[in-house]
């Protein structure tokens, strides 16, 4: 039988670090492209996803925060799929009730595939966009009639 290691790299950051991080703060990270210069000086640009999470760490950097990285599982706990959707696992359950996500069962517990929680979280995300556009518009609205 064939067994999966898992390797856990930590890396240290000190606050010299944090201080070097925190003279980026005037720079435009969201603008810039991040991306590789290889030794022969070609530079090859990153995925969009991985410049996302790059510049998700410069800025936590920035702010002192503490960063965890991790991959999220396939198959994930209810108390895991209601955090990623940074909602209360009594309303993931409820929703599970009314449909809105589908769930399978191993034992009594109740499971989630990931791409069924991303999909979900990437839907609530457009919908408030959609919610906030359609807000300001209103809004916009309103100052033009005073």
């Amino acid at each position: 039988m064939a067994s999966t290691a898992h390797h856990h790299r930590r890396i240290p950051v000190f606050d010299s670090i944090y201080a070097q991080a925190q003279q980026l703060e005037p720079l435009d990270i969201e603008a810039s492209a991040m991306g590789i210069r290889q030794a022969d000086g070609t530079f090859s640009p990153l995925p969009d996803a991985i410049q996302n999470i790059l510049s998700s760490v410069l800025d936590s950097l920035v702010r002192g925060e503490t960063i965890g990285l991790y991959k999220i599982p396939d198959e994930l706990t209810s108390t895991s799929a209601a955090e990623l959707l940074e909602i209360s696992r009594p309303t993931l359950m409820k929703w599970v009730r009314e449909g809105k996500i589908n769930s399978f069962k191993i034992g009594s517990h109740n499971r989630f595939y990931r791409k069924d929680v991303l999909r979900l979280k990437e839907k609530r995300r457009q919908e408030q966009l959609q919610a906030f556009t359609t807000l300001r518009a209103l809004d916009q609205e309103s100052h033009i009639e005073d």
